[in-house]
């Protein structure tokens, strides 16, 4: 049995404080499921979540539609750097243009992690 995330919470008072999605392209459906409980979080709210255009594509939407939901939720956005070991701050418009060109070569499976929320 499959529920929006939002029903699982159905009655009870439940604040998020991290999630962590990492779903192979439902990602945008997972989002909107707990809409209501990500935008009732607030500034606290700290999301991670794998960010692949091609996953998004083959579900039926695109990177840069979901950036764009996510910047709904007026949180700040960085790059999780695997390399350097840091995150690296973002404008949703410049992840927007990044899912952009990957989707312009059908067959690129790039990805990469994205924090949203205030650093610590």
């Amino acid at each position: 049995e499959l529920l929006a995330g939002d029903d699982a919470f159905s009655g009870r008072e439940v604040w998020l404080d991290l999630v962590k999605i990492d779903t192979q392209g439902a990602e945008q459906a997972v989002v909107e499921g707990l809409l209501p409980r990500l935008q009732a979080s607030g500034e606290t709210l700290k999301l991670l979540i794998e960010l692949t255009p091609y996953s998004l594509r083959r579900a039926g939407t695109t990177g840069s539609d979901f950036v764009a939901l996510l910047a709904t939720l007026g949180l700040p956005f960085c790059i999780v750097d695997h390399i350097e070991h840091q995150l690296a701050p973002v404008s949703a418009a410049e992840l927007q243009r990044w899912c952009d060109n990957v989707d312009e070569c059908a067959e690129d499976e790039g990805f990469m992690n994205i924090f949203l929320g205030a650093q610590v």
